[in-house]
């Protein structure tokens, strides 16, 4: 119950930032359904700072926050993966 709760909160933090970018629900999800565990993350840790009273209010705009960043880091990798640009910088020779 906790994973599923904590689940569904990473994805609302996520779903804030992919709003103000103008995307649907199935856009979000077609865009999202690779970073599963990276919104599980998300989700986990906020859930877990819910549950010290108080400090769930105070780490709202943290969240908030965190989620926009794991949006734009999911937005720049698939955009790269659709150009066939990895994320490793080229190796040295």
């Amino acid at each position: 119950m906790f994973l599923a709760a904590a689940y569904f909160a990473g994805l609302g933090f996520v779903a804030v930032a992919a709003a103000q970018h103008g995307l649907t629900a199935q856009q979000r999800k077609t865009g999202l359904e690779t970073q599963r565990w990276r919104i599980l993350g998300l989700g986990v840790a906020m859930e877990t700072l819910f549950l010290v009273p108080f400090l769930g209010i105070l780490m709202l705009p943290v969240g908030v926050a965190a989620g926009t960043i794991l949006f734009s880091r999911c937005e720049a990798s698939s955009a790269a993966t659709e150009r066939g640009v990895s994320g490793r910088a080229p190796a040295r020779p």
